[in-house]
């Protein structure tokens, strides 16, 4: 997901209510994945406080602060305990800039449910999720919905969570939960709050697809997380207006953004108008209010001073590329050399930051690979690591990143016959032979319905946490020189 911040400014005609247009501002952020600091000068939670502050002033008693998930994982700033909950820092950033609404990402699972369920607790918002439930009831796991007034206007907003949510964190974070379909669960709870509210908005956690599901008949706005292409209809339904455009960059994740003004009309539940104007959060020019300024630098100077010893120097930088990466074939060597297997994978979505040259740090590592995975190992036959590779580039996306593996990819033929000129450890492969294999432990639990689009045999977590790994062999090698190693030629384009 890109990390995302928005501020919608929405006109709302009052048509029968009010004598005059009303115009109520919505602010929505996304992806943030703990970046509480500013990048590159913009952005970070002081820049982010001080223009919700000046918004308020600007628009008092019409200002709405929602968020649509994944506030954790990223930066160290997860990896801390407030007041028991891992990353609930991020929470109580949310409690004092006001938020009024939120639906968690699949992130806020990295840590398991009972951490999850303790950032709602901590929330001094309503934390709403409709499609994700329980196995054993069909319950929701958070309430599916709330209804907020705003200046008189009641508000019902519904959460949803992606519907591939189950494979995209480790398994057993999900035990015991299913997600649902999107639009019968959006179809239900918003004409069951049509006769309740004035306005029905969707929190949609998940892709364009996603999005496009949770525009129903009877919604009146969705806040996605990753909107359809710009300019094009959110669904079919028609209710929902050609509000792309406006959801692009800004806020804390220290990207630049702008400004939507939409205008309403209330009495009809239609989006009748956008214009876009841009926005700008300066982390220089930032006043925000003593107690955000304090709670940044307290938590900045405890990740520093924990995290921040410089560990190795890098010479050429680590930029994440796809399918193949230097940043990905030094991670995968040092898992493969770690465990002694022929050969090992990464995926690249697994990778979360690059690295510039210059001094490493524990800070980077963790950031690097912040969800801790384990380093886990397996066998499949030579056979079966042919399919796997045919799989990688059929899937075409989130590309396993490998070490002890060489081959030509040729995009131009079929499925099953691109992958050629394969070598284990130099030697051609023999597809009769078991070779062994590392991945992290939440790769091979999504190896059948993910990476590998079959079961691998004798499957052992090691439990050998994979950054810890990395940091060792930083400390080990001291001075790190890599570039892309070329293992994967490409060949030609998958056509569509």
């Amino acid at each position: 997901m890109r990390k995302v911040m928005v501020i919608l400014i929405v006109g709302l005609l009052l048509l029968g209510l009010l004598a005059s247009a009303a115009e109520y501002v919505i602010v929505q952020s996304h992806d943030v994945h703990g970046m509480y600091l500013p990048k590159k000068g913009k952005g970070g939670m002081e820049a982010w406080a001080a223009e919700i502050i000046k918004l308020r002033k600007e628009y008092p008693n019409r200002v709405i602060v929602v968020d649509s998930g994944d506030v954790n994982t990223g930066t160290l700033i997860s990896d801390v305990a407030y007041k028991g909950v891992l990353g609930g820092a991020m929470i109580e950033f949310m409690n004092e800039l006001g938020y009024d609404v939120w639906t968690p990402g699949n992130h806020e699972f990295d840590k398991g449910q009972e951490n999850c369920i303790g950032y709602a607790m901590l929330a001094d918002f309503p934390t709403v999720c409709a499609n994700v439930v329980y196995t054993s009831t069909g319950e929701p796991f958070f309430p599916p919905y709330t209804i907020i007034n705003v200046n008189g206007l009641r508000i019902g907003i519904i959460g949803v969570m992606e519907e591939i949510f189950k494979i995209e964190i480790i398994k057993e974070n999900t035990e015991g939960l299913d997600v649902l379909p999107i639009a019968p669960v959006v179809n239900m709870y918003a004409k069951f709050l049509k006769p309740r509210t004035d306005l029905i908005f969707v929190l949609v956690q998940g892709g364009k697809e996603d999005t496009k599901a949770a525009a129903q008949p009877n919604v009146d706005l969705i806040l996605p997380a990753e909107a359809p292409a710009k300019g094009g209809e959110v669904g079919p339904s028609g209710n929902v207006a050609k509000i792309n455009g406006i959801y692009v960059a800004a806020g804390p994740s220290g990207k630049d953004g702008g400004i939507g003004k939409i205008t309403i009309d209330v009495e009809n539940k239609k989006i009748v108008s956008v214009k876009e104007e841009d926005l700008w959060l300066s982390a220089e020019k930032a006043k925000p209010p003593a107690k955000i300024k304090a709670m940044v630098e307290e938590y900045q100077k405890m990740i520093d001073e924990e995290f921040g010893t410089v560990i190795g120097q890098l010479k050429t930088p680590w930029v994440r590329t796809q399918p193949e990466s230097n940043i990905g074939d030094w991670q995968t060597d040092v898992m493969r050399a770690k465990t002694g297997t022929d050969f090992a994978f990464q995926n690249s979505g697994g990778i979360r930051k690059d690295l510039p040259a210059g001094p490493i740090t524990k800070k980077d590592i963790m950031e690097i690979s912040p969800f801790h995975n384990t380093l886990a190992t397996f066998t499949v036959s030579g056979a079966e690591l042919k399919h796997i590779l045919e799989w990688n580039f059929e899937r075409g996306w989130d590309y396993l990143q490998m070490s002890g593996i060489t081959c030509t990819v040729n995009m131009n033929k079929k499925y099953g016959e691109r992958v050629t000129d394969i070598y284990v450890n130099g030697k051609p492969l023999d597809l009769n032979k078991i070779y062994t294999g590392t991945f992290n432990d939440y790769g091979i639990g999504h190896d059948k319905d993910k990476y590998f689009d079959l079961e691998a045999h004798n499957k052992v977590n090691t439990h050998i946490p994979l950054a810890q790994t990395e940091i060792e062999a930083v400390i080990a090698q001291k001075v790190i020189d890599i570039k892309v190693q070329n293992r994967i030629k490409v060949i030609g384009k998958k056509e569509k």
